[in-house]
């Protein structure tokens, strides 16, 4: 029973670290499609070792270092990549917590300026970002040539952009 109790609050800190793990490998590492995989052996080594982990203490901190091996030996594995961090940079990297300050201001600008899009602009981005969503199924429901929506979406784009540059400098102010 204490077992499942332990194991209940370790997935629980294990879930709530994710994101902050996630922004922290992908500080170390410039491939950012090898971030989930990083995370997902992270994830693999914390819950083999989750016995280590004194309850009480920052788990954060724990994750960072086994987050940080994990990058050391994909970087092993990656030593004939042609863009690879030197061992320098990388423990200066290492040294800084992420900051989640810029992306949870660009995640709320992001929500206020889709608040802002007509129904069709919102619904045609949500659309668009779903992964069971084609541009060519979209285009055809909409009767318009899948080049056409792409332009529309080139432009929906460039207005949430807009849009969220100015709402980050009004914020900043």
């Amino acid at each position: 029973m204490e077992n499942d109790i332990f194991a209940t609050r370790f997935v629980s800190e294990v879930t709530a670290a994710q994101p902050k793990m996630r922004s922290y490998i992908a500080k170390l590492v410039a491939n950012a499609s090898s971030v989930d995989d990083i995370l997902q052996e992270s994830n693999r080594v914390l819950w083999e070792k989750r016995e280590d982990w004194q309850e009480g203490t920052v788990f954060l901190k724990w994750a960072y270092r086994v987050c940080y091996f994990r990058v050391k030996s994909w970087r092993r594995d990656q030593a004939r990549e042609k863009l690879v961090f030197s061992d320098d940079l990388l423990e200066t990297f290492a040294q800084e917590e992420p900051e989640d300050t810029l992306m949870s201001c660009r995640e709320e600008g992001l929500k206020h300026c889709l608040k802002k899009l007509s129904s069709v602009q919102h619904d045609t981005v949500m659309r668009y970002y779903d992964p069971f969503s084609s541009i060519s199924e979209l285009a055809k429901e909409r009767k318009l040539a899948p080049n056409t929506l792409t332009q529309q979406l080139r432009r929906i784009r460039q207005r949430l952009h807009l849009c969220i540059e100015s709402y980050l400098e009004r914020t900043e102010a």
